[in-house]
């Protein structure tokens, strides 16, 4: 399982979402070329690994949790979403 995920040149922390398997990185910056830190269930793995491998999450990337097992599986889609702040926020301002 997937306990956290993050993006720490650009100090984003990812969203979870474990019912669907989702990770929302909320950024207006370009994260073409980053590498993340993450946390995992005890003795799991990540492929591809972010830590090593810098990735383009300008894009929805797949990333899949590997159980101590080495058969259970999960995959997770992480993606950017921008804020669109509101014309109310403007406003307001």
């Amino acid at each position: 399982q997937l306990l956290s995920f993050s993006i720490p040149a650009e100090d984003i922390s990812g969203i979870i979402d474990e019912e669907h398997k989702t990770v929302s990185l909320i950024s207006a910056e370009d994260l073409s070329s980053c590498l993340a830190e993450y946390s995992l269930s005890s003795h799991a793995t990540m492929s591809p690994d972010p830590k090593t491998e810098a990735l383009d999450f300008n894009s929805p990337v797949e990333l899949t949790v590997i159980a101590h097992d080495g058969v259970t599986k999960q995959t997770y889609t992480v993606q950017k979403q921008c804020r669109i702040r509101s014309l109310m926020d403007i406003e307001r301002q």
